[in-house]
Parts: structure tokens; sequence; C-alpha cells
């Protein structure tokens, strides 16, 4: 924050935990080969900002998609730093109440 003078970005930790989970799934394969990462992958556990990413074994197309959070955040103000910024869902995040439009 002091550097830029601005908050980070939601975006912003998502790109850096998939570098970090990269690297760390290169480091516990020891090789850069695809059936090593998929094994690393598999039977180890992650840590990124938000919480422990692992990749378990399922049925369907959809077996190794691993979501983060979505956040529904609501500005209540003009050039509202992202930091006072309110997040409304989900319950377990949430930060405040959602506010309805002032009437015009």
């Amino acid at each position: 924050m002091e550097q830029f003078k601005e908050e980070p970005v939601y975006s912003a930790f998502n790109g850096y935990t998939q570098i970090v989970l990269l690297a760390d799934a290169i480091n516990a394969a020891k090789s850069e080969k695809g059936e090593e990462l998929v094994k690393a992958l598999t039977s180890n556990k992650f840590e990124g900002w938000n919480g422990t990413i692992t990749f378990p074994r399922g049925e369907g197309p959809y077996w190794q998609q691993w979501t983060p959070p979505m956040l529904i955040t609501q500005y209540t103000k003009p050039e509202q730093p992202f930091a006072e910024v309110k997040i409304v869902y989900p319950p377990e995040f949430k930060t405040g109440e959602w506010m309805p439009a002032p009437s015009r």
C-alpha cells in the first residue's frame, strides 16, 4: 500500500496464488513434466491467499476445478478505497449489509 498508494485488487491475489501454486507443485514433483506435476497436485495441499488448495480425485469432467470464493462487494461513495468496500456476499466473508442505491 505505501509504495503504490492504493490497495491491491482481488484479481492480483489470484494471479499471485496461481504462480506460487505452480512453483510449489514443481518443487514437490522435483520435475516440470506433466505426469509428475499431476501427481504432485493431487497428493499435496497448497496454501493460497484465501485458503488451502487441493485437487482431490473425483468423478465427471470438472473434478479438478477449484474456484476461489466469489465475493460480491458494494461501493457506497465515489472513489472509495478498496479497503473500505463492504463484502455483502457470501455470508462467511460478509463485512456489511447491502444498501440500495439512493433515489434520484
